[in-house]
């Protein structure tokens, strides 16, 4: 796809939804520009700071009980 093409690392989530991270959370003007040039433009763009806890969670493949899932 036009993200992977231009060196993001992309994940399908959550049925159309697209999680991107690392570049793409620092310069999200980068993924905009990106579509936007490739003729994808967003119909939506948000940046989401996960603390520590919910980062480590997610990856050990469990929810935090503050982010809605369950231990």
């Amino acid at each position: 796809g036009i993200l992977r093409g231009a060196g993001f690392a992309v994940r399908l989530e959550a049925g159309d939804t697209l999680v991107l991270e690392g570049r793409a959370v620092q310069h999200p003007e980068e993924v905009a520009t990106v579509l936007v040039e490739g003729g994808e433009p967003p119909t939506r763009l948000v940046v989401v700071d996960e603390d520590l806890e919910a980062h480590f969670m997610r990856l050990v493949g469990h929810h935090s009980p503050t982010h809605g899932g369950d231990r």
